[in-house]
């Protein structure tokens, strides 16, 4: 079995430097912290912390782990806000970690979490490899629910949004209103949230047999501030687009300051349509057309997972979706009355399990 020092003397510091990486790692320099790190990781040490989290109820979970994508984007206050609500009922800490889409980051945390022998994890499939840290924890015999998406190469319990669909449906509402020259603004395809829905994009345009224009189609890290340049830059065109699709609210807020700077009205200049629906979007001006994907449920929903899997290790891995629906406000116009809407739009959040 790995001790303390062993990880010190790999790491070539002193195991007090090991302590304060494991409970007070702002304390250690980033060069120190990192050697650690990685020592733990190749030597696979994990803390004996078990009997004193489990000193309750044995059958109780303590600690689990949620890591996020981007700590800035609000959505994800709402999904830790639905992991930490099941936690809580369980007698269990929540440890959170902020990725920023970064699978180095995540590695790190990860590897953090291991340390601190937490009862499961719950995670972004943001590392697809074979060798990812994800499929080593597994492997280990972690439990793991992966959120946003599936995880490839190994079985999980996962949870995640119908992405193709509701981004799909967006872009055929803004179709059945007349347009045509559809821009989106999308986040990194390496990222699978994002890929999904830019397919959904492609979808949609290719159903009604409307071309692709390159000019329209705008992609960085998602940020209010990218948001906003990528906006300004479609607005610029010579022919500018007259809707554009977002693939997130960071990216929607930045297209809506970007039009109201430039003076645009919004939808009789140009129209938009957002996926992510959040409670401020009910306050834009006009109110936010959505792809409403209920954060807080996909929280509740993985974090219910994941105490199923703690307490029956051995059940078939199982994969909840979640269906998406469109919100309809003042963003984008009114349908035509001879079209029918595709989408379903009642108040009931809907989950297919496959």
């Amino acid at each position: 079995m790995t001790l303390l020092r062993d990880v010190a003397r790999y790491a070539g510091v002193s195991t007090a430097t090991v302590s304060r990486v494991l409970n007070s790692p702002e304390k250690v320099s980033a060069p120190t912290r990192a050697k650690v790190i990685a020592a733990i990781s190749k030597l696979g040490y994990r803390p004996n912390r078990v009997a004193r989290r489990l000193s309750g109820r044995k059958d109780a979970a303590r600690m689990i782990s949620l890591i996020i994508p981007d700590i800035q984007n609000p959505f994800y206050s709402f999904v830790a806000r639905g992991v930490e609500d099941v936690a809580n009922q369980n007698d269990c800490t929540l440890i959170l970690g902020n990725a920023d889409g970064n699978a180095s980051k995540e590695e790190t945390y990860l590897n953090v979490v291991r340390a601190e022998s937490v009862d499961g994890i719950i995670a972004p499939p943001i590392d697809q490899s074979k060798d990812s840290i994800v499929v080593r924890l597994v492997q280990e015999g972690i439990p793991v629910v992966s959120i946003d998406g599936p995880l490839h190469h190994v079985e999980v319990d996962s949870v995640y949004v119908d992405n193709m669909k509701g981004s799909a449906e967006a872009v055929q509402y803004l179709i059945q209103l007349g347009h045509h020259r559809i821009a989106i603004l999308c986040g990194p395809l390496n990222y699978l949230g994002f890929k999904e829905r830019f397919g959904g994009y492609k979808q949609a345009m290719a159903a009604n047999q409307i071309p692709l224009v390159e000019r329209y189609l705008k992609f960085g890290q998602s940020s209010q501030e990218m948001g906003r340049i990528l906006a300004e830059e479609l607005l610029a065109l010579e022919t500018p687009p007259t809707a554009i699709f977002t693939s997130d609210n960071l990216f929607t807020a930045g297209a809506m300051e970007a039009m109201y700077s430039l003076g645009l009205s919004i939808p009789n200049d140009v129209s938009i349509i957002g996926f992510d629906d959040i409670p401020v979007m009910r306050s834009y001006n006009p109110p936010l057309t959505a792809v409403r994907q209920s954060a807080y449920n996909l929280g509740n929903t993985a974090a219910e997972l994941l105490f199923e899997r703690i307490k029956h290790p051995g059940r078939k891995s199982e994969k909840i979706i979640l269906e998406p629906e469109l919100i309809v406000r003042d963003s984008c116009g009114s349908v035509p009355e001879n079209h029918i809407h595709p989408i379903n739009r009642d108040d009931g959040e809907k989950k297919r399990r496959v």
